[in-house]
């Protein structure tokens, strides 16, 4: 099936707007939301036999086919909101002692990083972090980094890493890093919330302890739906940061299973969306598509404004997003607080694009400078990118 504006006749676009920031938000096939709409109205039209009959075998159908999709067993495998809540669960959970540090990042995704600090605090943990900067030269030295902090600081017990780290979107060499941790019985939680639909994932394989994300972003599924992966030797005492009734039932899956009354049924849209997949080409396709236009739009806008590409090895950049240097917009001047720290936002620019112009992307201040974050999806095509092109260049001469 041919990808690019055709598509948007079958997905929730609204098309007043210019939409490439899918990694934010995610993309929804109209047939999976009409999907979603009917269970809801089954769930309000007969609540007693939802919640207790038909909420259990979706639930089960659509952990099945998740498992399967991210290579991993069943049994290992919860359904969550989000990466935060995974993650979140993780941190209450792991069996750490108190004095014993966590290991992050400076990258790290700072739901992330308030949840990680302030569990640690009750809990009686460390917080040390890795100071990635820029530029990164090779994934050599990027897994150094981890390594000579892991030799300085004996106390760290579990580190966090990054699939695809968010808003600095650089793909992470994690099958090294997770011969480097598992090499020294490091306890591994990785943030995957931009992991599946953007790479080929095989759990098993890969063998983290822990896998937290967010199948909304890239799998054609209602928000808010998230998947977590729990190492089998973790499940006796592994707790759903929700409590609820089921909180202490085995096995412990049945503690992510039933949330009474809550609305979980975009959980429950998996299948539909592995269909949609199928009918469009594959997830093979999907990703050859998306990963070869955000190469030849970043390219392009490169060259255009005549700044720089985000300074990591290209094994390192992310096949759907890419993070651009912005040119100097004097009438947009990069707010004060952001030269002194190295991430925040830039809002005024944002509000700028997304109202008056009507393109939904990303802007962001890194090391003082300004960025811009684009993403590819299937419905994207180049004129999409070519008019932000233009659009940035008339504000840079203002």
């Amino acid at each position: 099936m041919e990808f690019g504006d055709c598509m948007k006749d079958v997905l929730m676009v609204n098309e007043d707007y210019i939409m490439i920031n899918t990694g934010s938000w995610g993309i929804v096939p109209k047939d999976i939301f009409n999907h979603r709409m009917n269970l809801i109205r089954l769930q309000e039209e007969n609540p007693r036999y939802f919640f207790c009959e038909k909420h259990f075998e979706l639930y089960e159908k659509n952990t099945s086919l998740v498992a399967n999709f991210v290579g991993a067993d069943e049994r290992n495998i919860v359904l969550t909101d989000n990466t935060t809540h995974g993650i979140n669960s993780c941190l209450i959970s792991v069996p750490l002692s108190e004095g014993d540090a966590i290991l992050v990042h400076s990258f790290i995704y700072l739901a992330t990083l308030k949840a990680t600090e302030k569990i640690a605090k009750q809990r009686g943990f460390k917080v040390r972090n890795v100071d990635i900067k820029l530029p990164i030269n090779d994934e050599e030295e990027f897994v150094q980094l981890f390594e000579q902090k892991l030799e300085n600081f004996p106390d760290i017990k579990m580190v966090i890493i990054d699939h695809i780290s968010s808003s600095v979107p650089i793909l992470w060499p994690v099958e090294k890093l997770m011969k480097l941790f598992k090499d020294r019985n490091i306890i591994v939680l990785i943030d995957g919330a931009h992991g599946p639909g953007q790479v080929s994932l095989n759990l098993t394989e890969l063998d983290p302890d822990f896998y937290s994300a967010s199948l909304h972003k890239w799998n054609f599924v209602p928000r808010s739906f998230g998947m977590l992966y729990v190492k089998e030797k973790y499940h006796e005492d592994f707790y759903n940061i929700i409590s609820g009734a089921r909180y202490d039932w085995k096995p412990f899956r049945k503690r992510f299973q039933y949330l009474s009354a809550r609305d979980q049924t975009s959980l429950f849209c998996f299948e539909k969306s592995r269909e949609f997949v199928e009918k469009v080409g594959g997830m093979d396709n999907i990703i050859k598509y998306n990963s070869s236009l955000m190469k030849a739009a970043t390219k392009m806008l490169v060259e255009a404004w005549n700044t720089s590409y985000l300074p990591v090895p290209n094994s390192m950049m992310a096949p759907n997003m890419s993070l651009i240097k912005l040119p100097c917009m004097k009438k947009y001047p990069i707010p004060e607080e952001a030269k002194e720290i190295l991430f925040t936002d830039y809002p005024e620019l944002l509000f700028k694009l997304n109202e008056e112009f009507h393109i939904n992307t990303s802007v962001f201040c890194l090391n003082g400078e300004a960025w811009i974050r684009i993403s590819s999806q299937i419905f994207n095509s180049m004129h999409e990118y070519e008019k932000l092109r233009d659009v940035i260049l008339t504000l840079s001469n203002e």
